[in-house]
């Protein structure tokens, strides 16, 4: 209907056309008789040309017709104009036939028949002008790694998605930051990153750069500065962040501490270096930032110098601007491993105080409190906590190493005298109120030196370092040696899958989540190759960014 509406204004207005000119030329006062109209061209699978009118004179000719015919004009007379018409055009050809099907599929490119994606099928519709909706067609969805036999985003893998490697590029560490990824660790030599080339100044450089969730490299960073390792790197509220890292040791024996931020560009904000292994982990929110660690010999943090007994565990607070807030030295503790944020407000730091572990509660202004501490029972000896996470509901999920049996946890003496993990969730009751423990599960594959966790959105831990035994660990044959990673649901307490990282030497050293519950991470190797899941990572270099299912 809009190409008959459209042919037929044109006619309409060549007249009006046609009419002005004729005024111009002073034609209007002398009028024995205008031209009849133009007979209405003839439209493939249209209606006839309407008939043009005149308003009386000489006889007018028959306009012509294309594609087909059309009769002369009528002369007009005074009276009347002549008229003429052409004649209707040849019918058209369908696009499709009626009430016909065809298959089809509205995914990406190279998806289609991949994992759990198919076409579907549509019908023409009974003018035969165009196909209905795609009709019983399956999509890609976001990867679950819990299927561990589907590829449910259909790229050909199972659970892996996308996994890279730079040669001469050392990736520590990674965050998501407003649904991108910021990586940090160090370079050496001549690099070349979203397309630009970088030139280390030191050995090991440190940097910053950031990777879109589909692994395009955006920008890079370098350091004037030489960085060993890059422990954490933690986002700020203004899309900057927190980095926690050691001076190499070549350059000043025993590692050295440093504290970085940076603004949203990568661009160093201020720096704090320390002359001994001072924090272990840190945490971040709307106004600075919380350290967590040990100092084992004279420090000054700001205030004025620490001097420690021993080994004295450690908590302070950095305003945004790198000044101290507060800080606490806990003589009855040897270290603080790690650290989170609380619902009131405070932090809650686990560790060890000897041989037994401890968690230890702090209050918004760094105050130690004497109600919410608890070393899990006095008899749980030759134990040691690595790691915390927690949701706002007030549960704790923690990584504990031991070397003896723990609660229902048993230690396992067919393979050897070295610390074995298990994961205890804990939770607070009384008045007041100390943590104990509600639950126990194994994790005894892993290396406790290297055992982190983190706590996805939907609640489910995940667990990830080095396999420190070879172990049948649910129905998986686990190596020594390999990078490790699993989901551990909170629901049944269980693994719902794992990834072990096929190559000698591996260790997942930092897991992001990305808002649509898959996870990244950084993975280190001494093979020539990663294998992550099903995907294949070739050219290592030692180190990879990797991307799987949630």
């Amino acid at each position: 209907m809009a190409i008959r509406q459209t042919r037929f204004l044109t006619v309409v207005i060549t007249g009006l056309m046609l009419a002005s000119c004729s005024r111009l030329l002073g034609l209007d006062e002398f009028r024995p008789g205008e031209a009849g109209g133009s007979g209405g061209i003839g439209h493939a699978g249209g209606a006839s040309g309407a008939a043009g009118t005149g308003s009386g004179g000489v006889a007018g000719e028959g306009g012509s017709v294309a594609g087909s015919s059309a009769s002369s004009g009528t002369g007009g007379t005074s009276a009347a104009g002549g008229t003429s018409g052409g004649t209707a055009g040849g019918g058209g050809a369908q696009l499709c036939e009626p009430n016909t099907t065809q298959g089809c599929y509205s995914g990406p490119t190279g998806t289609q028949g991949k994992g759990i994606c198919s076409a579907g099928e549509q019908t023409c519709n009974a003018l035969g002008d165009g196909y209905g909706e795609c009709l019983g067609e399956s999509l890609p969805a976001v990867e679950d790694c819990s299927a561990s036999d589907v590829d449910e985003n259909c790229d050909g893998h199972e659970c892996g998605i996308w996994g890279k490697a730079i040669p001469q590029i050392y990736l520590h560490a990674v965050t998501e930051v407003d649904g991108a990824l910021l990586v940090a660790g160090t370079f050496f030599g001549s690099v070349t990153f979203a397309g630009e080339e970088h030139v280390a100044s030191f050995p090991h450089t440190g940097f910053v750069a950031k990777v879109s969730a589909s692994g395009d490299e955006l920008w890079f960073v370098q350091m004037d500065r030489a960085i060993g390792a890059v422990r954490q790197v933690v986002p700020d509220v203004t899309g900057g962040a927190y980095l926690l890292a050691e001076t190499p040791k070549g350059l000043v024996g025993a590692p050295h501490t440093q504290v970085l931020a940076v603004d949203a560009a990568g661009v160093e904000r201020w720096w704090k270096e320390y002359d001994q292994p001072l924090f272990r982990r840190l945490v971040a929110d709307a106004t600075g930032v919380v350290l967590a660690g040990a100092v084992t010999a004279p420090v000054n943090l700001g205030d004025g110098e620490i001097q420690p007994v021993g080994e004295d565990a450690l908590v302070a607070r950095f305003d945004r601007d790198g000044g101290l807030t507060w800080k606490s030295v806990v003589s009855a503790a040897s270290r603080f491993n790690d650290l989170m944020a609380t619902p009131d407000g405070g932090y809650d730091c686990v560790g060890a105080a000897g041989d037994v572990a401890i968690i230890q509660h702090f209050k918004p202004d760094g105050e130690a409190s004497q109600s919410g501490n608890g070393d899990f029972g006095a008899s749980r000896v030759r134990a040691e906590a690595l790691a915390i996470v927690g949701d706002s509901g007030g549960g704790r999920f923690i990584a504990l190493s031991t070397t003896a049996d723990f609660d229902e946890f048993e230690f396992d003496d067919t393979l050897g005298s070295e610390a074995q993990v298990f994961l205890a969730r804990v939770y607070i009751s009384g008045a007041p109120f100390r943590y104990q423990v509600d639950w126990v599960k194994d994790l005894r594959p892993f290396r406790a030196e290297s055992t982190r966790l983190r706590l996805t959105a939907s609640g489910d831990v995940i667990a990830y370092g080095e396999a420190e035994h070879s172990v049948d660990y649910v129905g998986q044959q686990i190596q020594s040696g390999n990078g490790l990673m699993m989901r551990i649901s909170q629901a049944d307490k269980q693994p719902s899958w794992q990834l072990q990282f096929g190559t000698p030497n591996g260790w997942v050293r930092s897991v992001a989540e990305l808002p649509s519950g898959e996870l990244v991470g950084v993975a280190s190797s001494n093979a020539a190759g990663l294998t992550i899941g099903d995907l294949q990572v070739p050219n290592v270099a030692g180190y990879a960014l990797f991307k799987t299912g949630k």
